[in-house]
């Protein structure tokens, strides 16, 4: 099942085939994204998986775990901690209470923006190194 700004969709595949499929709009394959992310990072476990410029996943757990979400790093407006759990408040004022420890979210919260951060600098690399130009 995938929230989106009409509600929830639900689809009749797995998580790691809806995902490729996410992936293979830019062409590369959630393998492929999950190796180079390991090379460029180090990450050996609980990768974030970049799909574009709008969507940057990370795992509340395992993939191989039933009770797995995803959740977008682009469409977080405030993390908060409460007794014992956290709330992730979205931009579309949806919210998500989760059982899992601050350390566990603060990491998948730095991971993503180190990611996020390593890839916008990319891209405006090689829009200065081809010349080309853009207005911001």
């Amino acid at each position: 099942m995938v929230s989106s700004e009409v509600g929830f969709v639900e689809y009749q595949e797995g998580l790691k085939s809806f995902i490729n499929k996410l992936c293979y709009n830019r062409l590369v394959s959630y393998e492929g994204v999950l190796k180079a992310t390991k090379a460029v990072f180090g990450y050996q476990k609980l990768i974030p998986i970049y799909v574009d410029t709008e969507i940057l996943l990370f795992s509340t757990q395992s993939i191989r775990n039933l009770d797995v979400l995803f959740i977008n790093y682009h469409q977080i407006h405030k993390i908060r901690k409460l007794k014992n759990e956290i709330e992730i408040l979205f931009y579309d004022q949806s919210t998500l209470r989760l059982q899992i420890g601050r350390a566990f979210i603060n990491t998948q919260i730095k991971r993503c923006g180190a990611i996020n951060n390593y890839l916008t600098k990319k891209s405006f690399e090689s829009v200065y190194n081809y010349g080309l130009s853009i207005e911001i």
